[in-house]
């Protein structure tokens, strides 16, 4: 019933398309060659990290889809499905092993299952390593719930949680779950029996975050602590509230700000959570500190890589659906005990004969009406993800899905006024434009608001440089200047293009120092973000080249261009140009 279930409601994600963008191109599209069934490229899986993470499994994976159907996306995303499914089966038993009532843990499956934020997940390409990371991260769990041992490693166990790391780092918490649970069962503090138990988990644990830190880690500036630890407390309270309420769903969510239009439900949040902790300390401090506090503590230390404090890779965004896939399941578990218990847990705050016990009793019998809501509830979170994966069609349904969040991400604005802009839509990327402006205000790092700046005004004077009103252009892209040096370049690509735009500016003025000195940086700053070989890059050292008169350097130059991409109709206009003024040198 639950595969049948979760079949049903994303099932359409089965005919979706490997997009062409949004990090699909980089593991599928761009990397065919290494997704074939062969010797060496198995063992460059197994040896070397693939965009700074190392997850063989993962991989491995998309070698047998390529294997099935090429770049067929069927094959994908139904293995994405069918990974999800076998997660949500193995979170099944894992609720078994605490629930008296198998009903129960079917229901707290079936919200597992079909939550709206496992669309996400689900539906694109890259994101199977959630999937398959759930699945191992699960059966690991529950192979050591049910083969522990007094003493010694349970090895079915940490051979699983293996393959859990190696599909994706968020298996890191794993050991920290499996510790607390011990504390749990044991009521005690053990020190050399959960070494000689998890020392093997904490050692790849150790030797995994130091490989993901030297291949992922981000030489950006790093945010301030305080604001780190806002994110932190945000976050928590964030994939909390999301877990119970949905609500809005974007597969980018907007950098956070303070106070953001979701401040009080944080605020409320964790209030909620303080006074419970406090009720539950004042009734029982061994119920408290050996089942409460493990269980929050699994959900803390699972949300812990992802909530803000670790500045590695990327600075995109603060949240993410995809990230909730397995904290969610320790919220799910903790609402499940909670309401199976719940008579008891009346009981002991107001007495058994008091006013809410009984009417408590009125409310659970009648099961009818319960039944109802749950069964609105999942209808509700079913037709959420239904419709939602319609957001998963296209980078452009995407973009269009994040810019219509309240408030918008800043990424999705910034693309759609791209494509506006290539389209001709002046009219629309000037709007997006001074959407974007609008977004600068609030309490925000300086650098945030800083790269906020550099965006907007970078996109109303490309726009306005293809108006042919390129003094205003001029004017916004020296005012920004200054700002470039001293934030993160998350998008090198349209800062790089900043710089061609000025260099023309600067050639039409008849500076040509300042103009090299835009194409000489607009090369640093690809180079630094790991697109040496791009066209875009050789194009820029081409045009330098052109600039000094060094012609044959220039013709070499776009010549690679050329190679790297042989539709672009200005790389092959300037191949010829500089190929020209060699010859007659």
């Amino acid at each position: 019933m639950l595969v049948v279930a979760t079949g049903m409601v994303f099932s359409a994600v089965c005919f979706l398309p490997i997009m062409k963008s949004w990090d699909d191109d980089v593991h599928i599209w761009n990397n065919t060659h290494l997704l074939t069934m062969t010797a060496d490229n198995v063992t460059r899986y197994l040896t070397k990290p693939r965009g700074g993470y190392y997850v063989p499994l993962s991989f491995f994976s998309y070698m047998l889809d390529y294997a099935i159907g090429g770049t067929n996306g069927f094959s994908y995303h139904i293995q994405n499905l069918f990974w999800h499914m076998l997660t949500v089966l193995a979170f099944f038993f894992c609720l078994r092993f605490f629930l008296r009532s198998k009903s129960l843990a079917f229901c707290a499956a079936l919200v597992f299952a079909l939550h709206p934020q496992r669309v996400e997940a689900v539906a694109w390409v890259t994101a199977r390593r959630e999937v398959m990371c759930g699945f191992f991260y699960f059966m690991s769990a529950l192979a050591y719930f049910v083969m522990r041992k007094d003493k010694g490693i349970c090895l079915p166990a940490f051979v699983l949680f293996l393959m859990a790391i190696f599909s994706k780092p968020m298996a890191a918490s794993l050991p920290f779950v499996l510790l607390f649970y011990e504390f749990s069962v044991s009521k005690s503090v053990n020190v050399k029996k959960y070494f000689l138990r998890f020392w093997p988990y904490f050692l790849v644990f150790v030797l995994y975050c130091a490989l993901t830190v030297l291949h992922k880690y981000n030489p950006a500036p790093q945010k301030p602590l305080a604001w780190k630890l806002w994110l932190v407390v945000y976050n928590q309270a964030w994939y909390l509230f999301k877990t119970i309420w949905p609500g809005e769903l974007s597969p980018v969510y907007p950098k956070i700000i303070f106070p953001g239009f979701d401040f009080l439900p944080v605020v409320f949040v964790w209030a909620f959570a303080l006074g419970a902790a406090i009720l539950a300390i004042k009734k029982s401090r061994d119920n408290f500190l050996y089942n409460v506090l493990p269980l929050a503590a699994c959900y803390i230390i699972a949300v812990a890589p992802i909530s803000g404090l670790f500045q590695i890779s990327t600075d995109y965004f603060d949240s993410s659906d995809r990230y909730s896939y397995i904290p969610s399941a320790f919220l799910l578990l903790g609402a499940a005990l909670v309401w199976e218990k719940l008579p008891l847990i009346v009981d002991s705050l107001y007495g058994s004969g008091s006013w809410c016990s009984k009417a408590l009793a009125v409310i659970l019998k009648k099961k009818i009406i319960i039944g109802a809501c749950f069964v609105l509830y999942l209808i509700y979170l079913g037709s959420l993800s239904f419709f939602y994966i319609d957001s998963w069609k296209s980078y452009r349904q995407l973009m269009v899905a994040g810019a219509l969040h309240n408030p918008p991400g800043v990424l999705p604005l910034v693309v759609l006024g791209i494509m506006a802009k290539g389209e001709g839509d002046y009219e629309t990327t000037l709007r997006l434009s001074d959407r974007i402006r609008s977004l600068t205000k609030g309490i925000m790092p300086e650098k945030e608001r800083l790269r906020r700046v550099v965006l907007w005004k970078y996109l109303k004077g490309s726009t306005l440089m293809l108006q042919g009103k390129k003094k205003e252009a001029f004017f916004l892209f020296k005012s920004i200047i200054p700002a470039i040096h001293k934030i993160p370049e998350p998008f090198p690509g349209i800062y790089a293009r900043m710089h061609l735009l000025m260099a023309d500016c600067f050639l039409e003025q008849g500076n040509t120092s300042k103009a090299i000195a835009c194409f000489e940086t607009a090369t640093r700053i690809l180079e630094n973000s790991g697109k040496a070989g791009s066209a875009d890059s050789f194009f820029y050292k081409g045009m330098k080249f052109f600039i000094e008169g060094d012609f044959k350097k220039a013709a070499k130059a776009f010549g690679a261009a050329h190679e790297k991409d042989p539709e672009n109709k200005m790389i092959l206009h300037n191949l010829k140009q500089a190929e020209l003024k060699a010859s007659q040198n």
